[in-house]
């Protein structure tokens, strides 16, 4: 059966990769029926589905029932919420203007000095409200001030914003979704997590940021565009909307891994929303396609995630921790890295070293492809405008190889 299972993820993967390359434009002309069928975060939803329909006609229901319930999908719910608050007004323009005010006091010119925030606090800042949280606001962000960036500068700067939020969120044990999975198993606790992989994850996302800050000056320059936010700061209502705003997702941040409760402060958020607000200015606040569509692709990743474990297992206990490191952070690129580290907490006789080679090479790994890690898909889905004439999977991978050296290189030197 996990062979099956191994199969139709293989065909998703392949399926996803040639989606890619499509262009917006002529997706556009295509039937209905044909263009859902390449919207890049459903494609797998449809493979998963084969895969439950198979089992189905194999086992019967009530057996089919309990292996899907022996899954968790808390993590698709949790994106979900927070990928609808940070997509809202309530942190938006808060975020932006915070970043556009410690950008203001930087020796350098805005479009650096913005685009230098946004990379790199915005992607540290995944370490306190979680990477997938800090994802969306640094791409709406980016999105925001940056309308129009070249080929270069688009391609550049979403592979390095993919490699610092995966490892930007290494500074505590509840943000990345590598460590979150595997935080009681392996016993990793907040000294662990920040000595251990925060350190490396701060001096790599630094360099990243600086290095493709200077490489790509003048392209920052001719594609900065700082838009009017007068009218929405004059707001009377800005003060209650930010309260709000942060005041969910902090509830979201704490009480993440808990379903019930994380939709519980969502729906919290709605009702009170719609009591502060006219019915159909609330109704703006939040987009809720995204969320779903991204939460989908999440799903799919855990209906199969499981199903590899028959060749991902086998192979993480024939490495030392260096090889192990380097295996983890290839395979990221393959599997998602909350895959990868959860697979690894299955193996038994995981020793201190093996834990932290693995969880390295998960975070390492999470900004190759657009599935190594969670938040990559919705950072692709608020960005794809910057692509009109579809995203190169293989053009990713090789432009995420450069970042991707820099956190390898520091993760190695920290030792394990």
């Amino acid at each position: 059966m996990q062979i099956i299972g191994t199969f139709l993820f293989a065909m998703g993967l392949v399926h996803m990769i040639l989606a890619q390359s499509i262009p917006p434009s002529r997706r556009a002309q295509f039937k209905p029926f044909w263009y859902w069928f390449t919207e890049v975060e459903l494609i797998l939803a449809y493979y998963a589905f084969v895969l439950i329909a198979f089992f189905l006609s194999t086992w019967g229901a009530g057996i089919t029932a309990h292996w899907l319930g022996q899954k968790s999908f808390i993590e698709p719910v949790f994106v979900f919420c927070v990928l609808a608050l940070c997509s809202s007004r309530y942190l938006v323009i808060p975020a932006r203007n915070l970043l556009l005010r410690i950008a203001k006091n930087l020796p350098v010119p805005r479009p650096q000095a913005v685009y230098f925030s946004t990379l790199f606090l915005g992607s540290l800042l995944g370490s306190l409200i979680t990477e997938p949280a800090a994802m969306t606001l640094s791409a709406l962000i980016l999105r925001n001030l940056f309308p129009k960036p070249s080929s270069i500068l688009a391609l550049t700067t979403l592979a390095c914003l993919f490699v610092c939020v995966s490892v930007g969120g290494a500074l505590t044990p509840f943000a990345a979704p590598p460590i979150l999975m595997v935080k009681e198993a392996f016993g990793l606790d907040f000294e662990r997590v920040f000595f251990q992989f925060g350190i490396p994850a701060l001096t790599s996302v630094g360099l990243i940021a600086l290095i493709a800050t200077l490489t790509l000056s003048k392209s920052l320059k001719s594609a900065f565009n700082l838009p009017n936010t007068r009218s929405e700061d004059d707001d009377s209502r800005i003060v209650t909307r930010e309260f709000l705003g942060l005041l969910a997702l902090l509830g979201v941040a704490l009480w993440g891994m808990h379903s019930y409760t994380v939709l519980g402060v969502m729906i919290a958020i709605l009702a009170l929303s719609g009591k502060i607000y006219k019915a159909t200015y609330a109704r703006t606040l939040f987009d809720f396609k995204t969320p779903a569509l991204v939460s989908a692709f999440l799903a799919s990743l855990v209906v199969f995630g499981s199903e590899q474990s028959w060749w991902v297992a086998p192979l993480l206990t024939r490495f030392e921790p260096i090889g192990l490191f380097t295996l983890a952070t290839g395979l990221t690129s393959m599997i998602d890295n909350a895959a990868i580290t959860l697979l690894a907490s299955q193996v038994p006789g995981f020793d201190y070293t093996q834990q932290n080679a693995v969880v390295s090479g998960a975070l390492v790994g999470g900004g190759l492809t657009l599935i190594a890690n969670a938040p990559n898909i919705l950072g692709f889905t608020l960005l794809m405008g910057w692509f009109p004439q579809g995203l190169s999977a293989w053009k990713l991978f090789v432009t995420a190889m450069i970042p991707t050296a820099i956190t390898y290189a520091a993760f190695l030197l920290q030792g394990f």
